[in-house]
């Protein structure tokens, strides 16, 4: 009969190796992501509230909200005016 039990010890150690580096690289992933997200903040942070609009977004309590279709319309028909320099009457 032959001795199993040495075989398989370096089995279950390349197992516990490859889950260390899966978790490794889960652990990655998530700083990746939340490194994204803390920069995609800032960089909305530094945006007035008209630059904002203009990638149809809003700020409110929680954070960044996208804006709702009516508004985003809202806020075209008023600041094309303006914009262009023209006066148009409805």
């Amino acid at each position: 009969m032959e001795d199993v039990g040495p075989t398989t010890a370096p089995l279950r150690e390349s197992h516990f190796v490859l889950y260390a580096v899966d978790a490794l690289i889960r652990l990655h992933a998530s700083f990746k992501k939340w490194r994204n997200r803390r920069l995609t903040l800032q960089a909305l942070s530094d945006l007035n509230e008209h630059q904002l609009r203009d990638i149809g977004l809003a700020r409110d309590e929680t954070g960044y909200r996208p804006l709702e279709d009516s508004e985003a319309q809202l806020k075209e028909k008023t600041t094309l005016p303006r914009k262009y320099g023209a006066v148009f009457h409805v």
